[in-house]
């Protein structure tokens, strides 16, 4: 089955050839017969997510599924007092459907770009034409500033163009005639006609999209373990209580109990808590919530270069004149050049910024100059008998040779120099001419984004190995390299294929001139080094990478829409702190869910096991969902609440999330089970056993809730003591509303009397001393039998 781009691609291999003269471009007729034949340069489907598709996915889970099947059985046989439970349900999805939206709101403001057009030559005339409207074979024209609307072919002239945003280089790119442009790369020096020969989803952009399809993210292991436990409990709960034919009453009991209600509105809240905090306070934008979950995981960091760990702006480190000249003269000179020239590139930018253009520079007489290019390697100006020349020093026949020593020495240290010098020779076929004097020295860096080498070191504290993977060259990564202490050797993987790229990914730490499919090779390869990779890009060479790794990180800028669409975490500022920040508040989010998770599951399969029982003895489960109502409002999802507001949690992650809760769980599970036993066999009456134990149970889940959260801190102290208090008041208001005929914890408070209290507290200490007993002896036994 051919996909878009092979169907366009096909689409173009049967069009009717036009010899098409750079003057005269199409005629309408022939525009009007590529309409006809569908080879116009439509606007690619959005890879944003429809409004109708967010609500269904939302909506219409596994869980709220099971959820609304139970709520309307509930309804159809008057079980009014249990659906409180469901109303839960109904918070998480709300919140769940909030941040989604929020997030699909936010990207939608992103992709709004104005209407673009291009200059295309049909009938001899020159006009312009929305980018969506151009066809195959339309000739267009490019100048300095012009986005390539599509893949095109120069047939006329010779330009300069930046690829960046597609190959990582931040080189300019000179393309003669018949050289291939590349739809949005932009001119930056130079004109030229060039030839539409790639339309709508056949340009390389849209193929590389195309690809990104194939794809699938890793999920949420989190998401993973909470799914089989929901999949589970609704085969057991369905199962057993068809085979008793009790459906209505035991399902709703059982199958609700053994679901902890407050579980996931717990997690919902978690993640929106810090989606808003990174948000607001950070400017990232989280795209995919559980991604954070990934990010704290994280072992290894992948770098782009150009617009990540640099900005991909060039600023002025120094000029330093040469000689008896001043340096207000250099300054002149230079802002000279820069402006008569009109140069657009990333040099002459930065130039522009340190020197400004004064109007006491104009000039008055008569002048002759020639515009930088990536060939020649200098722009020059020639005014009042002399010829000012500002370029490499390789590329100038240079008189003072001991100028060459401080160039080499910026050099070494990973500047870009450039001389500035002076003849009185005019210029001979549009080129310099005869020997030169160097007047002043100009050096240049990359700008890096702020708090770069801050958090690098951070990685490295926290034994977080890092790479670069960059399609900029082998001397300007070994020079970033330099400017941020990173000492991995350099490979450049020009003409390399994938198979020989994934035999070097643990020799070196710096790849240079990658392709989008080498650096998804090598990020595919530190996978299966079973690593997980965080890659961390800017621009549309990086997709592939990104999409395949455990947690993609795009930097934002103006035109990485795209990038950013598919990424999970999405910086917006160009202060490189944010790194350090959401890797802390990944780790704290895991923390919480974790120990969410885990006094979740010792309630969720303590149920399951007491089911199970009464299942195996032919016996009605006795419990209602409202016995555990306080057990689970309080320890499962008021105290973890408060507890998630703790900022100074520094907990290590464990990579698998499932064994390090189960680890928790034995000795709690355990002692639930022991506490049923103890009731049921001292408790002969039904409506006594159900009382006291579930005030029994709901009290100890206050000891889980306290070893879980050791060591004690005063936060920590404030919160349990507050739950205690809560928990009592929960008791105390439901036998003020009892009376009134509205028992919602359905206990009965008769069975509450003074010799049944005093023995109910102490079978909680006896209880309290089993289960430390317990942590003591599974602590022995998981270290000496369960280390790995």
């Amino acid at each position: 089955m051919l996909n878009n781009f092979d169907k366009t691609k096909k689409k173009i291999e049967n069009a009717t050839k036009y010899n098409v003269f750079y003057k005269n471009g199409l005629s309408s007729q022939q525009v009007k017969q590529r309409y006809k034949d569908g080879l116009v340069n439509k606007n690619h489907k959005s890879s944003l997510e429809s409004y109708p598709r967010i609500v269904f996915r939302n909506l219409f889970n596994f869980l709220n599924i099971n959820f609304l099947v139970v709520a309307i059985i509930l309804m159809r046989f008057g079980l009014y007092n249990r659906l409180y439970s469901l109303m839960i349900f109904s918070f998480n999805f709300l919140i769940n459907l909030f941040n989604d939206l929020k997030i699909r709101i936010i990207m939608g403001k992103l992709s709004l770009i104005s209407n673009q057009k291009a200059t295309v030559i049909r009938d001899s005339v020159e006009k312009k034409v929305f980018f969506n409207k151009l066809v195959f074979s339309d000739v267009i024209l490019l100048k300095v500033g012009d986005i390539v609307p599509c893949d095109s072919k120069v047939i006329f002239g010779n330009v300069f163009v930046n690829e960046s945003f597609l190959t990582g280089e931040s080189d300019d790119i000179e393309k003669k005639e018949g050289s291939k442009l590349l739809a949005k790369s932009f001119v930056v020096n130079g004109v030229c006609y060039a030839e539409i020969i790639g339309i709508s989803s056949a340009n390389y952009i849209v193929k590389v999209q195309e690809k990104l399809r194939s794809f699938v993210r890793p999920k949420s292991e989190i998401i993973k373990f909470l799914n089989k436990i929901i999949f589970f409990d609704t085969f057991f709960a369905f199962t057993i209580n068809f085979i008793k034919l009790e459906f209505v009453d035991s399902i709703t009991s059982s199958y609700l109990s053994m679901l902890s209600i407050g579980m996931y509105l717990m997690i919902s809240t978690i993640l929106t808590v810090d989606i808003i905090n990174l948000y607001v306070n950070h400017n990232v934008l989280v795209n995919e919530p559980y991604s954070l979950e990934m990010l704290a995981k994280t072992n290894l960091f992948c770098f782009d270069k150009t617009g990540t760990l640099t900005t991909g702006k060039m600023e002025v480190k120094e000029l330093i004149p040469i000689g008896n000249n001043s340096l207000n003269f250099v300054e002149e000179i230079v802002s000279r050049i820069v402006y008569f020239n009109k140069d657009e590139n990333l040099t002459a930018e930065a130039l522009k910024k340190h020197f400004p253009f004064k109007e006491s520079l104009l000039l008055k007489q008569r002048y002759s100059s020639i515009p930088f290019n990536s060939k020649n390697k200098y722009s020059a100006i020639s005014y009042d008998g002399n010829t000012y020349v500002l370029g490499a020093f390789d590329f100038i026949e240079i008189e003072n040779k001991e100028v060459k020593k401080i160039v080499e020495n910026y050099e070494k240290e990973g500047f870009r120099v450039l001389v500035v010098a002076r003849n009185n020779e005019k210029f001979l076929n549009h080129k310099i001419n005869g020997i030169f004097e160097v007047i002043g020295v100009l050096v240049l860096c990359e700008e890096m984004r702020l708090n770069v080498v801050e958090n690098l070191n951070y990685l490295k504290k926290e034994n977080i190995d890092y790479c670069i993977i960059s399609g900029d060259s082998e001397v300007f990564l070994s020079a970033i390299a330099k400017k941020i202490n990173f000492d991995g050797k350099v490979v450049c993987l020009k003409d390399l294929s994938i198979s020989e790229i994934k035999s070097l990914v643990n020799k070196y730490k710096i790849f240079a001139r990658a392709t989008p499919e080498q650096k998804k090779a090598i990020i595919d390869e530190f996978k299966e080094q079973n690593k997980v990779v965080s890659m961390i890009g800017d621009g549309f060479n990086d997709l592939l990478a990104l999409k395949s790794a455990n947690c993609s990180i795009a930097v934002s800028n103006k035109d990485n829409y795209v990038t950013k669409s598919i990424s999970n975490i999405i910086f917006f500022n160009l202060d490189f702190s944010s790194l350090k920040k959401i890797i802390e508040i990944g780790k704290r989010n895991v923390n919480k869910i974790k120990n969410a998770c885990i006094l979740f599951l010792t309630k969720a399969i303590f149920l399951l096991i007491l089911n199970l029982i009464f299942f195996i003895f032919s016996s009605n489960f006795p419990y209602r969902v409202n016995n555990f109502f306080v057990w689970e409002t309080v320890s499962i999802a008021v105290a973890p609440f408060f507890l998630s507001l703790e900022k100074n949690n520094k907990e290590k992650i464990e990579n698998n999330f499932s064994r390090s809760i189960i680890h928790k769980l034995v000795p709690a599970i355990i002692t639930q089970l022991t506490n049923f036993l103890l009731f049921f066999l001292i408790f002969k009456k039904e409506e006594e056993l159900l009382t006291l134990s579930t005030v029994s149970m709901s009290f100890m889940s206050l000891t889980f809730l306290i070893y879980n959260y050791l060591p004690l801190s005063k936060f920590r102290l404030l919160i349990f003591s507050f739950s205690f208090i809560l928990m009592f008041l929960f008791f105390a208001i439901n036998f003020i509303f009892a009376k009134k005929g509205f028992n919602i914890l359905n206990i009965d408070y008769n069975f509450l009397s003074k010799n049944n209290i005093f023995l109910l507290i102490l079978l909680i200490l006896l209880l309290n001393f089993l289960y430390f007993l317990l942590v003591k002896i599974w602590k022995f036994i998981t270290n000496k039998f369960f280390k790995k």
